[in-house]
């Protein structure tokens, strides 16, 4: 009975750090959340995911969503992106990097997408970072997310859908 209590609690303070972050609506108003770097932001709690803005009903203000890093990256504010701790921006920058592996992982909740290529995506797409993400064109409740040209295909919980706006499942 303890574990799901403190996995209770521990999902509260998440959601209670992201629900406290603010959206600038400055940021929504010059760029309306359109480019792949517009509207995130860092988890002044965790070096390990970021704040994707979404642009509310009324279009002025935005609603955050709390979005994880793959294993072994951290936010990197200067580029936008999750990145390896070395060129993180995050304040743990120093914190064990000496002993983290810069081989990527699968997302906790993804398995290797062998029939997605990421080089070919990339390519498409345009992406130039270490970590891409990508909509599972073959279905609305999953992505791909591409990480040093490894695809990991990453299932969105049951009740949601990846949503290309803020590349997160919601």
């Amino acid at each position: 009975m303890a574990p799901s209590i403190l996995s209770i609690l521990a999902g509260l303070a998440i959601a209670s750090s992201v629900t406290a972050f603010t959206c600038p609506e400055e940021d929504i108003a010059a760029t309306q959340c359109q480019g792949p770097k517009d509207c995130l932001y860092p988890n002044p709690d965790n070096c390990n995911s970021f704040i994707a803005c979404e642009i509310s009903n009324d279009g002025t203000t935005g609603i955050p969503h709390l979005n994880d890093c793959p294993p072994n990256l951290e936010w990197n504010e200067n580029e936008k992106i999750c990145d390896y701790p070395e060129q993180s921006t995050c304040s743990s920058l120093n914190q064990q990097s000496s002993d983290l592996s810069n081989e990527a992982e699968p997302p906790v909740n993804g398995k290797l997408g062998e029939n997605f290529d990421c080089a070919q995506a990339k390519t498409d797409q345009g992406c130039s970072e270490v970590e891409c993400i990508y909509a599972n064109p073959n279905s609305p409740n999953s992505y791909y997310q591409c990480t040093t040209e490894t695809a990991y295909l990453v299932q969105c919980e049951s009740d949601k859908t990846y949503q290309a706006s803020i590349r997160a499942c919601k």
